[in-house]
């Protein structure tokens, strides 16, 4: 992230401040992220830390359990043991509210249709999408879209 500051400023012939100072918060929340969700001593806890690190990067790919397991190269069941263990939610939950988040901020934030957002966030289709929306957040997401658009 400082990386990409510092290309930003380069590249930028009329600097703006603004998104220098929106990089640097970015930069400064992600450390404190990696501060607080410092993985357990345990070689189990830090296998599940990895485990959830690669969930998070990979959340709008198309996503197998075993993909996750080999990652870490272990058993699927062992894998799914030990997420659950460590973080208290199956895998497949917590890609879901990976997924459910990021949708969350598109619909907020940008004008792309709302099946482009399920499909860019890695659900496989909108009728899936709207379900599991409407569940985690109690609307559906053009409710959503509405209501976050006249709050702000």
């Amino acid at each position: 992230m400082f990386r990409q500051l510092i290309l930003e400023h380069r590249r930028l012939s009329d600097f703006s401040p603004a998104i220098s100072a929106c990089y640097l918060q970015i930069l400064c929340m992600e450390i404190d992220r990696l501060i607080t969700d410092q993985p357990a001593i345990t070689p189990k806890g830090y296998l599940a830390y990895r485990m959830k690190q690669y969930v998070e990067e990979h959340a709008t790919l198309p996503f197998l359990l075993e993909d996750v397991a080999a990652h870490v190269d272990i058993s699927v069941s062992r894998a799914v043991h030990l997420f659950k263990e460590a973080f208290g939610t199956s895998i497949i939950k917590y890609v879901n509210d990976v997924r459910l988040e990021m949708a969350r901020e598109r619909i907020t934030f940008s004008p792309m249709p709302l099946e482009q957002v399920a499909e860019t966030c890695g659900f496989a289709n909108y009728t899936y999408f709207h379900r599991v929306f409407r569940s985690r957040f109690g609307m559906s997401p053009r409710q959503y879209r509405v209501h976050s658009r006249a709050q702000v």
